[in-house]
């Protein structure tokens, strides 16, 4: 079932947050601390019924925010194995760096600043 709406589709991050490690921290009266963007619809073929093939369409959701690591060995797996049913089409990849923030703060730009980790165990 595609969701469509923005509160759906965040909820949806939520729920696969409590499976794969992370939580959303909260940006106060604006919810979560995530921005949603839809990038083009992406179409394909599913083989049903021997060599029949249907038509699908999927509608991608990208998450640009913050969040939190709560336990680093799922979401080690998530990382690996990526989230949700659309995989095949590129959806449910993770992309993880440190807050702009940080990267600023670092004297050396391809260098983490001392505090952080470069791989989780």
């Amino acid at each position: 079932m595609p969701l469509h709406d923005p509160d759906e589709q965040l909820a949806w991050l939520i729920r696969q947050g409590e499976r794969c490690g992370f939580t959303l921290p909260d940006a106060g009266a604006h919810g979560p601390d995530v921005a949603l963007s839809a990038p083009p619809p992406l179409t394909g073929y599913k083989t049903v019924s021997g060599s029949r093939r249907r038509k699908i369409t999927i509608s991608p959701v990208r998450y640009d925010g913050h969040l939190t690591v709560t336990d680093p060995t799922a979401l080690a797996h998530a990382l690996q194995h990526g989230i949700g049913r659309a995989k095949a089409y590129g959806c449910g990849l993770f992309s993880l760096a440190p807050p702009a923030s940080m990267q600023r703060a670092s004297p050396h730009p391809t260098e983490p600043p001392p505090h952080t980790s470069r791989s989780i165990p």
